[in-house]
């Protein structure tokens, strides 16, 4: 008979259902995937430092109460390592196993202020994102490391600029595609201020945009 398993095993096992996935973000080496994840009390170890990454931006944005969309979320790890402070988030992403395993940290954590809906940039139409937030008004995006994955990733960015005021930004791909996604976002926002990413993380930009 098999030993019945707890609820924060039950939702690592869904979060690690994500490293089938054959991409170069699922984390296969991490006991939590991509992103870095606190379920109940314990902390699990993925690819992503969300936390550490969080404590570098608010040295320059204060997400207090504000209402944040994140774009290309993964798991959620970023939105979950800010819940507390935000008033609400909702992040998407095209891969439904990211959003089961960003639901079950969800319900794992019984955290209310997030919530989380598959989309594809590439093959629907942009203007519906704003109506999956139940707000008036959308004060943060992020497009983190999503740019190399999206053809119009041009197109994601300037719909950001156009929903909220601010952007957090993060470049990744080969170095010449990267060097091609910072100028198109300087080009496009009145302030773009660099942040320290992660210190293994050295090999992408991150920036704060303000339109």
């Amino acid at each position: 008979m098999n030993v019945a398993q707890s609820p924060t095993e039950k939702a690592l096992s869904v979060i690690n259902y994500t490293k089938e996935d054959k991409t170069k973000y699922a984390g296969k080496r991490f006991e939590s995937a991509y992103h870095t994840v606190k379920l109940g009390e314990e902390i699990f170890t993925g690819q992503r430092k969300n936390y550490k990454r969080i404590e570098n931006i608010e040295k320059k944005f204060d997400f207090t109460d504000k209402v944040m969309l994140d774009i290309g979320c993964n798991a959620g790890g970023l939105l979950y390592a800010l819940s507390e402070k935000i008033e609400y988030g909702v992040g998407i992403d095209v891969r439904p196993k990211c959003i089961n395993a960003a639901n079950i940290i969800k319900d794992r954590n019984s955290i209310r202020n997030l919530n989380f809906y598959i989309f594809n940039l590439d093959t629907e139409d942009m203007a519906r994102i704003p109506d999956f937030l139940l707000r008036d008004h959308i004060d943060v995006c992020s497009f983190c490391a999503v740019a190399m994955w999206v053809k119009k990733w041009k197109e994601a960015i300037l719909f950001c600029k156009e929903i909220a005021p601010y952007l957090i930004f993060e470049s990744n791909g080969r170095r010449p595609f990267q060097k091609r996604q910072i100028q198109f976002v300087k080009e496009n926002f009145s302030t773009v201020q660099q942040i320290d990413n992660e210190k293994d993380n050295t090999h992408r930009s991150i920036f704060l945009c303000e339109k």
